[in-house]
């Protein structure tokens, strides 16, 4: 089981690093949304403190967590943001934040399937992140991506797929009101 506050600060550090480290990923090449039918739709929700700063990206050699692009980035819960997937090939996340003098990092994989609709959904206090990918193409029954997988336990940057652990539950997971402003037809 996964527990909300599914990973650990990765170490304490001064503000500027964390500063240098958020708006590193700035200088990444943006994140550009295919087109088409073979598409699916991803809304990301940011929920951070007001002090604290956050980034996703996808990587373009998802296996090997290679070639980030920035998809957004922010400071507080300030980002509701949507963009469209590849689909029928693996898919890998990093979300990095940071605030306090703390860096936290979370990097997930998954499959995305052609017209569905996942909502990421980051959390980032002084606790920790926390990072979790629901389909909810059925807005009645918003579930866990069935393909999720954590890449990165003990702080490793990116694991071997062969390693990572399949996300099957979240404590205190966010209820269909989390959902209702995106939720298709909304």
């Amino acid at each position: 089981m996964i527990k909300r506050k599914n990973t650990v600060f990765l170490r304490t550090a001064p503000l500027f690093v964390v500063s240098m480290l958020i708006s590193a990923c700035g200088t990444a090449p943006t994140y550009l949304a295919p087109s088409g039918a073979a598409t699916a739709k991803l809304l990301f929700k940011a929920d951070a403190l007001q002090s604290f700063a956050y980034s996703l990206s996808i990587y373009d050699d998802a296996v090997n967590c290679t070639g980030p692009r920035v998809v957004a980035a922010g400071q507080g819960s300030n980002s509701n943001l949507t963009t469209s997937l590849k689909t029928g090939a693996l898919l890998t996340t990093r979300f990095i934040g940071g605030g306090n003098g703390k860096v936290c990092q979370v990097i997930e994989s998954f499959q995305p399937v052609s017209g569905h609709i996942y909502q990421l959904y980051g959390k980032l206090d002084e606790q920790g992140c926390s990072v979790i990918v629901y389909d909810i193409s059925n807005p009645n029954a918003p579930q866990i991506e069935q393909s999720l997988l954590r890449r990165q336990p003990k702080n490793q940057m990116c694991e071997p797929l062969s390693s990572a652990k399949r996300v099957t539950a979240v404590v205190n997971k966010p209820s269909l009101d989390d959902f209702k402003d995106l939720l298709p037809g909304k």
